[in-house]
């Protein structure tokens, strides 16, 4: 089927989700996003539940606080297009210039046209190994990416995991983890002015002393893979005792 849906056009893989959403009697998704998606579809809202993925915190060392930096270090991972809202960070960042910060962009791909965009303070990375990826989230102090649309973000909740201060927006699955203000800060998707000034809040909880990587990372491990499993097997009970 993988095969099938990457050979498939727009037009027939969305009949046949359509098709396999309209024949299952109840459904999980990851996020309201999501969710919303399939009720535009036409799905009906209540067939539809919302479980949230747990944190992948599996593998990733132990860092019991970040290091003292010179320069608030600031964190990117994703495809570098559009949907990600790349465009509108690096213009914020643009606009802000901040001079006591850094920001790395570390994307396997990356739209020409946004990689040009990129101002004073900003480094772009391709694709990292695990192991190095994990060594980026472990000295970032802040994590941000402005998906327009995602369906959840797990790359939200590996920087959560390793105690970074995370800024995202509603059209992804942060809102759906009740994330405390001390962890993470939701920003309106395509705001440059709110994102400049959410990047700016950050380098002032970095200066102050404000951003507590082990509250955070501790967060980030109540946010389990076992307890997304057992309410599944809830959701699931309620129609097949």
């Amino acid at each position: 089927y993988g095969q099938e849906r990457d050979n498939a056009t727009p037009e027939n893989l969305s009949t046949r989700l359509d098709g396999e959403w309209s024949r299952a009697k109840f459904m999980v998704t990851a996020s309201n996003c999501t969710k919303q998606s399939f009720v535009y579809a036409g799905c009906p809202a209540e067939r539809i539940h919302v479980v949230p993925y747990g944190a992948g915190i599996t593998g990733i060392p132990s860092q019991r606080g970040k290091k003292p930096q010179e320069r608030c270090r600031f964190l990117f991972v994703g495809q570098g297009t559009q949907r990600k809202g790349l465009h509108h960070l690096i213009k914020a960042w643009n606009k802000l210039a901040p001079q006591d910060a850094e920001l790395l962009i570390i994307a396997g791909v990356i739209d020409p046209g946004i990689a040009a965009l990129a101002g004073p303070g900003i480094d772009i990375l391709p694709r990292q190994s695990r192991a190095s990826l994990f060594q980026h989230y472990a000295s970032a102090h802040i994590f941000v990416m402005q998906s327009l649309i995602d369906g959840f973000g797990l790359v939200y909740t590996e920087a959560l995991a390793n105690g970074a201060f995370v800024i995202g927006t509603p059209n992804t699955g942060l809102p759906d983890i009740d994330l405390p203000p001390w962890a993470g800060n939701i920003v309106t998707v395509g705001s440059i002015d709110m994102l400049a000034a959410a990047l700016d809040d950050g380098i002032r909880r970095w200066r102050n002393g404000l951003l507590d990587a082990e509250a955070i990372r501790k967060f980030a491990e109540s946010l389990t893979w076992k307890e997304f499993r057992s309410k599944v097997a809830s959701v699931a009970r309620e129609y097949h005792p």
